[in-house]
């Protein structure tokens, strides 16, 4: 019995095929999303909303994260977003004081008064009764996204190795004078000569 390189090569090449498919598709569809929601205040008597978007822009903006439990006990990350505003001068202040004939009071994100406002704030933040829906939702989102991804990657990974090994057999081949798709080089027959 002849060993047959081609023939292993190919093997090799489904094996090396389905492990990363299924690897791409595993860590795709089973990883679990690593979610935080964000909720955003612009004003210290605003209340907190969801963040639509949920980004926190983080070169004007103060934040502070915490922990929270939901109703059914489920440990939620939470960012809570305290939204920069223009002032005189053009400068980006997070409000943190409101007087009672409407002034608003700001200061720079890393400001004594503002990291006072936003760490009390913070501390009386408690989660709303549909958190556990909107966590829902977004993770939903996140896992469809993940699973997306994974199965980018298996197709991108497929046929990749396809390729890559086709082109390396085609040199080979090239090398060796075995016809495309043959395994082995054809033996020529002699004859004789035409007189």
């Amino acid at each position: 019995m002849k060993f047959n390189v081609f023939e292993g090569a190919r093997r090799i090449v489904l094996l090396l095929q389905g492990i990363f498919v299924l690897a791409a598709l595993g860590i795709g569809f089973f990883d679990d999303p690593y979610i935080r929601l964000v909720y955003e205040t612009r004003y210290p008597n605003e209340p907190f909303t969801l963040a639509k978007n949920q980004e926190c822009d983080y070169s004007n903006d103060a934040s502070e994260s915490i922990e929270r439990k939901t109703e059914d006990g489920k440990d939620i990350n939470v960012t809570l977003c305290y939204r920069g505003s223009p002032f005189s001068g053009g400068n980006i202040l997070i409000p943190f004081k409101l007087e009672d004939d409407g002034k608003v009071w700001g200061n720079g994100k890393y400001s004594t008064e503002v990291s006072e406002y936003t760490k009390q704030r913070t501390a009386s933040f408690a989660l709303p009764p549909d958190a556990h829906d909107e966590y829902r939702g977004i993770w939903w989102e996140k896992k469809f996204e993940n699973a997306w991804g994974g199965i980018k990657i298996a197709a991108i990974g497929y046929f990749s190795i396809l390729i890559f090994s086709f082109c390396v057999g085609w040199i080979v081949r090239g090398f060796l004078g075995i016809p495309q798709g043959q395994d082995h080089r054809i033996k020529e027959e002699s004859k004789p000569a035409d007189e």
